[in-house]
Protein backbone atom coordinates (compact mmCIF):
# COMPACT_ATOMS: atom_id res chain seq x y z
CA UNK A 1 0.00 0.00 0.00
CA UNK A 2 1.45 3.39 -1.22
CA UNK A 3 0.12 7.08 -0.12
CA UNK A 4 0.58 9.83 -2.77
CA UNK A 5 1.33 13.35 -1.48
CA UNK A 6 3.56 16.68 -2.67
CA UNK A 7 6.42 14.40 -2.62
CA UNK A 8 5.52 11.46 -4.25
CA UNK A 9 4.61 7.46 -3.26
CA UNK A 10 5.52 6.26 -0.13
CA UNK A 11 5.23 2.80 1.09
CA UNK A 12 3.07 2.14 4.20
CA UNK A 13 3.14 -1.22 4.00
CA UNK A 14 4.54 -4.37 2.30
CA UNK A 15 2.45 -6.97 3.36
CA UNK A 16 -0.83 -8.39 2.32
CA UNK A 17 -3.75 -6.11 3.12
CA UNK A 18 -7.20 -7.16 3.75
CA UNK A 19 -10.15 -5.29 4.89
CA UNK A 20 -9.39 -1.09 6.09
CA UNK A 21 -5.73 0.13 7.20
CA UNK A 22 -6.01 3.50 9.32
CA UNK A 23 -3.70 6.32 7.66
CA UNK A 24 -2.88 9.24 9.84
CA UNK A 25 -2.77 12.32 7.67
CA UNK A 26 -0.92 15.90 9.37
CA UNK A 27 -2.75 18.14 7.93
CA UNK A 28 -5.81 19.20 5.84
CA UNK A 29 -5.18 18.30 1.70
CA UNK A 30 -6.38 16.26 -0.99
CA UNK A 31 -4.88 12.94 -0.97
CA UNK A 32 -4.51 9.67 -3.29
CA UNK A 33 -3.76 6.13 -1.71
CA UNK A 34 -2.32 3.69 -3.98
CA UNK A 35 -2.91 -0.65 -3.73
CA UNK A 36 -0.38 -2.42 -6.20
CA UNK A 37 -0.83 -6.17 -6.17
CA UNK A 38 3.11 -6.83 -6.66
CA UNK A 39 2.29 -10.36 -8.28
CA UNK A 40 -0.17 -8.93 -11.29
CA UNK A 41 1.12 -5.90 -11.23
CA UNK A 42 -2.60 -4.05 -10.80
CA UNK A 43 -2.98 -0.62 -9.34
CA UNK A 44 -5.73 0.82 -7.78
CA UNK A 45 -6.15 4.26 -6.81
CA UNK A 46 -8.67 5.99 -4.42
CA UNK A 47 -8.63 9.99 -3.69
CA UNK A 48 -9.99 11.67 -0.54
CA UNK A 49 -10.27 15.02 0.62
CA UNK A 50 -9.03 15.56 4.50
CA UNK A 51 -11.03 18.64 5.83
CA UNK A 52 -11.39 19.88 9.64
CA UNK A 53 -7.66 19.80 10.92
CA UNK A 54 -7.13 23.05 12.33
CA UNK A 55 -3.48 23.24 12.97
CA UNK A 56 -3.40 27.11 12.80
CA UNK A 57 -4.01 29.36 15.49
CA UNK A 58 -6.41 32.52 15.46
CA UNK A 59 -4.64 35.90 14.17
CA UNK A 60 -5.73 39.19 13.92
CA UNK A 61 -4.01 42.43 11.72
CA UNK A 62 -2.90 44.62 14.59
CA UNK A 63 -4.36 46.14 18.14
CA UNK A 64 -5.44 50.03 17.88
CA UNK A 65 -5.17 51.98 21.00
CA UNK A 66 -7.54 54.99 21.28
CA UNK A 67 -7.88 58.01 21.65
CA UNK A 68 -4.72 59.75 20.92
CA UNK A 69 -3.06 62.14 23.00
CA UNK A 70 -3.92 62.27 26.80
CA UNK A 71 -7.25 61.08 28.52
CA UNK A 72 -7.60 59.18 31.54
CA UNK A 73 -8.37 55.79 29.76
CA UNK A 74 -8.04 54.22 26.59
CA UNK A 75 -9.03 51.67 24.34
CA UNK A 76 -7.24 48.81 23.02
CA UNK A 77 -9.62 47.25 19.68
CA UNK A 78 -8.43 44.05 17.85
CA UNK A 79 -8.54 44.76 14.08
CA UNK A 80 -9.97 42.12 12.17
CA UNK A 81 -9.60 39.04 14.30
CA UNK A 82 -9.94 35.69 12.38
CA UNK A 83 -9.28 31.78 12.66
CA UNK A 84 -9.83 31.64 8.97
CA UNK A 85 -6.46 30.18 8.44
CA UNK A 86 -6.49 26.13 7.45
CA UNK A 87 -6.76 26.12 3.47
CA UNK A 88 -10.45 23.55 2.90
CA UNK A 89 -10.34 21.27 -0.05
CA UNK A 90 -12.84 20.09 -2.73
CA UNK A 91 -14.29 16.26 -2.23
CA UNK A 92 -13.96 15.88 -5.85
CA UNK A 93 -10.86 16.95 -7.39
CA UNK A 94 -9.07 18.33 -4.52
CA UNK A 95 -8.59 21.78 -5.34
CA UNK A 96 -8.08 24.56 -2.87
CA UNK A 97 -11.65 25.84 -1.61
CA UNK A 98 -11.41 28.25 1.24
CA UNK A 99 -9.86 29.28 4.27
CA UNK A 100 -11.30 27.93 7.31
CA UNK A 101 -10.99 27.32 11.10
CA UNK A 102 -12.82 25.86 14.30
CA UNK A 103 -13.72 29.54 15.14
CA UNK A 104 -11.96 32.03 17.72
CA UNK A 105 -13.01 29.97 21.16
CA UNK A 106 -12.07 32.61 23.65
CA UNK A 107 -10.21 36.66 22.96
CA UNK A 108 -8.78 37.31 26.92
CA UNK A 109 -6.17 40.31 27.99
CA UNK A 110 -4.27 40.86 30.74
CA UNK A 111 -1.83 43.09 32.02
CA UNK A 112 1.92 41.84 30.63
CA UNK A 113 3.08 41.37 34.06
CA UNK A 114 0.32 39.48 35.15
CA UNK A 115 0.39 36.01 35.62
CA UNK A 116 -2.12 33.50 33.17
CA UNK A 117 -4.21 33.11 35.88
CA UNK A 118 -5.22 36.84 35.58
CA UNK A 119 -6.44 37.12 31.95
CA UNK A 120 -9.62 38.53 31.80
CA UNK A 121 -12.38 37.14 28.76
CA UNK A 122 -13.61 39.91 25.99
CA UNK A 123 -16.79 39.64 25.09
CA UNK A 124 -17.71 41.38 21.48
CA UNK A 125 -19.48 44.35 21.35
CA UNK A 126 -23.01 44.52 19.48
CA UNK A 127 -20.88 45.38 16.19
CA UNK A 128 -18.93 42.67 16.99
CA UNK A 129 -15.80 44.46 17.60
CA UNK A 130 -13.76 43.29 20.49
CA UNK A 131 -12.24 45.93 22.78
CA UNK A 132 -11.13 46.52 26.24
CA UNK A 133 -10.23 48.99 28.18
CA UNK A 134 -7.30 50.52 30.31
CA UNK A 135 -6.98 52.86 32.67
CA UNK A 136 -3.22 52.56 33.23
CA UNK A 137 0.11 52.94 31.21
CA UNK A 138 1.93 49.85 30.35
CA UNK A 139 2.15 46.86 28.41
CA UNK A 140 -1.01 45.00 27.39
CA UNK A 141 -1.12 40.91 25.84
CA UNK A 142 -4.43 39.87 24.23
CA UNK A 143 -4.44 36.05 23.62
CA UNK A 144 -6.84 34.22 20.97
CA UNK A 145 -7.71 30.79 21.72
CA UNK A 146 -9.48 28.43 18.91
CA UNK A 147 -12.08 26.00 19.22
CA UNK A 148 -9.34 23.09 19.58
CA UNK A 149 -6.90 25.19 21.64
CA UNK A 150 -4.69 26.57 19.22
CA UNK A 151 -3.27 29.71 21.04
CA UNK A 152 -1.69 32.96 19.57
CA UNK A 153 -0.51 35.95 21.68
CA UNK A 154 -0.10 39.84 21.09
CA UNK A 155 1.73 42.52 22.81
CA UNK A 156 0.84 46.47 22.71
CA UNK A 157 2.20 49.12 24.58
CA UNK A 158 -0.56 51.68 26.06
CA UNK A 159 0.95 54.90 27.25
CA UNK A 160 -0.69 58.70 27.16
CA UNK A 161 -3.11 57.83 30.13
CA UNK A 162 -3.44 60.58 33.12
CA UNK A 163 -5.30 59.78 35.77
CA UNK A 164 -3.33 62.20 38.44
CA UNK A 165 -5.31 65.77 39.27
CA UNK A 166 -3.42 69.02 38.03
CA UNK A 167 -1.57 70.91 40.85
CA UNK A 168 -0.81 74.34 41.56
CA UNK A 169 2.39 75.56 42.85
Amino acid sequence: LYQGGEEGLHRLESSTITGSYPVEVPQNGYYTFTAIDELTGTVKEASIAVNHIDTDAPALDRLEVSPEGWTQEKTVTLVNPTDDLTPTYDGVNGDFEKYSGSGIKTVQWKPTSASDNQYKTIVPGTDGVYSFTVQKNGAYTVRLTDGVGNQRTYSVEVTGVDTAAPTVT
